[in-house]
């Protein structure tokens, strides 16, 4: 049992936790809720006589007088009662653990320390020296107190923490209520249990029974990223409670073949009349609250995100304070932005020969409604997007419809460009990683936002640096040919259309080597749009984005999977035997085949694509026998 003298704070019988509903009658934590309070205000009150009355209070009744035993009894029992809770503590045990730093136990202490840019993981291991650590107060700004600068990594640890000794073994824990600013990935005993992107968001993260030591001592470990003002727990302190006993929780990790986790897969748990909805995130997905029963679970694959395996409804039980893990393989989407063959001028004629080869990113559906606001369906804002390189430019060519087009920001200097009407297109030069995913990192992953307002404009964004805007030079080699902005004709429906090209060299800070990127290597990208309904509003009212997810401007792990491909081939496609190359199967094909096989005639390139049926890399008597009998009716190839 803990009584208040075990945390901090204790003052005139009621500890810190009364907030939560425990009280310290006589110095000892007992709850003042719940059915121990409940059954203990009965006691004392129900039949209150002479012996438990208040103070100054006297009996007025022969009655009660004659009932004074068994009211002496009662107020016995209540005293048992109370010396029952502690010795033996049912329900204290149980209460959440508060981790201020003045709530701790002695002994214990918040640690911190900046890191600069490193971001191994090896301070989240509980053998992790920290000696040197800086001693701090959580909540508290650790900007303020000195520890940590600007644009810098840091780390929390939180050592010797002991778990209630009456807590239930097979049960969870979450560990909540705790912000980080800018961004975090919080680990328990060197596992981690959750990432957040959001300076002010409340985390909640589960912690699976096998990751606690129970006996002995756990580790809090925690990897924030800082870009400018206030840094870390600088508002909550974290809480580590049990898991509810009547419902339990769900893991789940998406991974590809490279193990590399998918995000963006739909997820839909059936449990009795219940139905419970989300979708997976590139590391953990918890979803908890998940009430006990048997029923069943479902990832469902989509476009911008993959196909998954095992598909359909699988079985699923839960149990009351457990947590249920879960894995799925994932054939990821790649996107393949395609080499242009010459320079493409941005006029905002999105010609068929320009953009030839060109795949299609489509944002359509109520899914990809990742911010804010009403959407009223594809008329109100939707869009394509179609992707092309070469050796000096990025190009994008985003085909929007939006019922009403309206941007006030319209300063070359201004970076609230997305505070309207407009597109973001999302770059990352390196391989897509799924563990990159608080910040941006500052020589290969950017934010290319263009304002669709009169005239439009653009800035780069990189999450851990801020703006890069025209209007302040910090965009060398700015051009307007590099970027038109037209409207749909009359007769088709209100929108607008986006062609643009962006110079690798003017990428901020970019990492030389990788640019231009080098034909079949690896990349991301990602596109939003923007939207404002309102006439004259400077404020974004929502937006949309390929993945459906809202923070592709700070999380490159939700960008999708890219190759940089080559120029898109425009010879016509192979017909199997057409030696000739007249587009036809004859005769004439088996002769020539025949003339190949027998070394009278050298196969072209051309003629071993289409005559080496069975890929042994030449044309053999099988092939030719197999193209005759093709030729005169017999089979097809």
């Amino acid at each position: 049992m803990r009584g208040c003298g075990s945390w901090r704070g204790a003052h005139n019988g009621v500890c810190r936790l009364a907030s939560r509903g425990v009280r310290c009658p006589g110095g000892t934590c007992a709850r003042a809720r719940g059915r121990w309070g409940g059954v203990l205000h009965h006691l004392v009150t129900a039949n209150r006589g002479p012996g438990c009355e208040p103070a100054g209070q006297r009996a007025h009744s022969v009655q009660e007088g004659r009932t004074m035993s068994s009211r002496l009894s009662l107020c016995l029992l209540a005293a048992v009662f109370l010396a029952s809770l502690v010795a033996a503590p049912l329900s204290l045990a149980q209460t959440p653990l508060d981790l201020a730093t003045s709530n701790l136990p002695s002994g214990l202490q918040w640690k911190a320390k900046d890191v600069g840019l490193d971001t191994s993981a090896d301070p989240a291991q509980p053998n992790y020296k920290d000696d040197d650590w800086a001693e701090v107060e959580v909540p508290g700004d650790l900007t303020a107190a000195g520890v940590v600068g600007e644009q810098v990594n840091f780390w929390y640890r939180l050592t010797g923490l002991k778990i209630p000794s009456d807590w239930p073994k097979d049960r969870y824990l979450i560990l909540s209520n705790f912000n980080v600013d800018d961004g975090d990935k919080t680990y328990f005993n060197g596992h981690l249990i959750g990432s957040t992107q959001g300076y002010n968001t409340q985390r909640s993260y589960i912690i699976p029974p096998e990751y606690v030591d129970y006996t002995g001592t756990n580790t809090i470990a925690i990897f924030g990223n800082q870009g400018s003002g206030a840094a870390g727990m600088t508002t909550y302190e974290p809480i580590l409670e049990l898991g509810p006993a009547d419902s339990g929780v769900v893991l789940i990790t998406a991974t590809d073949a490279k193990g590399k986790g998918v995000a963006g897969i739909g997820i839909e748990i059936k449990i009795g009349t219940n139905t419970i909805t989300d979708q997976t995130d590139s590391g953990i997905t918890t979803i908890q609250n998940v009430p006990a029963g048997t029923g069943t679970i479902e990832a469902i694959s989509q476009p911008w995100s993959g196909n998954v395996k095992p598909a359909g409804p699988q079985p699923i039980t839960i149990k009351g304070g457990s947590a249920v893990t879960l894995s799925y393989s994932v054939e990821p989407y790649v996107y393949t932005v395609v080499k242009a063959d010459k320079p493409m001028k941005m006029d905002g004629n999105l010609t068929d020969e320009e953009w030839t080869g060109a795949a299609v990113m489509t944002i359509n559906v109520a899914k990809q409604v990742a911010v804010v606001g009403t959407w009223d369906g594809p008329d109100d804002c939707s869009g394509t997007v179609r992707w092309k390189w070469d050796d000096t430019y990025i190009y994008a060519a985003m085909d929007i419809t939006d019922n009403v087009r309206v941007n006030t920001h319209t300063d070359p200097s201004d970076g609230n460009l997305w505070q309207g009407d407009g597109v973001e297109t999302y770059i990352q030069l390196d391989p897509y990683d799924p563990k990159r995913n608080t910040t941006y990192t500052l020589d290969r992953d950017y934010q290319w936002t263009i304002g669709v307002g009169d005239p439009p404009s653009w800035k780069i964004f990189q999450a851990g640096h801020g703006d890069w805007t025209i209007g302040n030079g910090e965009i060398p080699d700015w051009r307007p040919d590099n970027m038109a902005v037209v409207d749909h004709p009359k007769g088709q429906k209100p929108g607008y259309i986006v062609e643009a090209r962006f110079p690798w060299a003017s990428l901020p800070g970019v990492n030389k080597s990788l640019i231009p990127p080098k034909v079949n290597t690896e990349g991301a990208i990602g596109l939003a749009i923007n939207d404002t309904d309102t006439p004259d509003s400077a404020t974004r009212e929502k937006q949309m984005m390929w993945n459906g997810y809202g923070d592709l401007w700070t999380n490159p792990a939700h960008f999708t999977r890219a190759i940089w491909g080559d120029v898109p081939s425009t010879a016509a496609p192979v017909v199997k035997g057409d030696l000739s190359g007249d587009g036809k199967l004859g005769v004439n094909d088996a002769v020539l085949a025949l003339q190949i096989a027998v070394g009278v005639k050298t196969a072209t390139a051309d003629q071993l694509k289409a005559g080496d049926l069975n890929g042994d890399g030449k044309i053999g008597i099988n092939e030719v026998t197999l193209i005759l009998q093709a030729a005169v009716g017999l089979r097809t190839l």
